[in-house]
């Protein structure tokens, strides 16, 4: 089996809250982006696609309503 080649990886962050914001919400899009096109690629009706999004999205106010981190 072959080895991998290590790589370094340098990681900024932005440095004004005004930044940090823009990056979370360039995060959640991806998130989204990422459980669209996993719902999407599921063998299953549309019907059941929609309330399994329906369903993440009730779940996710939820918790940002109950204050939990990270929602």
């Amino acid at each position: 089996m072959r080895k991998s080649v290590p790589v370094q990886v340098i990681l900024r962050f932005p440095a004004t809250e005004e930044g940090q914001k823009a990056l979370a919400c360039r995060a959640a899009g991806a998130w989204a982006d990422f459980a669209t096109d996993t719902v999407c690629g599921l063998d299953c009706p549309v019907s059941q696609k929609l309330a399994l999004l329906d369903a993440v999205i009730g779940a996710v106010r939820q918790e940002r309503q109950a204050g939990v981190p990270g929602a």
